[in-house]
């Protein structure tokens, strides 16, 4: 009798456990509403090249543009982020990292 109600206890606990991290997922972001501009920042590309005073612009989700601040049209952008100072790296998702 011990035997069974150990087992019970067993697999009342592993669906307790996989219960909880079902719920624990993260809500997905909602879709991006406006078009997003950071400028003034330093960009380091996958390729290794550094960009000073580079903007990146964001449409519909996605990364629309990587260059130098100077050569793009501010006007197509909704949002103009000040990134002056910053660092970023665009286009990576490394989630256990130390760049930065």
């Amino acid at each position: 009798m011990k035997t069974v109600d150990a087992m019970r206890m067993m697999i009342a606990l592993g669906l307790l456990i996989v219960s909880v991290a079902a719920v624990g997922q993260q809500t997905p972001a909602p879709p991006q509403s406006q078009s997003i501009l950071i400028e003034g920042a330093t960009a380091h590309l996958g390729t290794g090249d550094v960009i000073e005073s580079c903007a990146i612009g964001l449409k519909d989700g996605r990364i629309d543009y990587v260059g130098r601040s100077f050569q793009v049209n501010k006007d197509e952008y909704d949002v103009v982020i000040d990134g002056r100072g910053q660092h970023v790296y665009p286009g990576f998702i490394v989630l256990n990292t130390t760049l930065g």
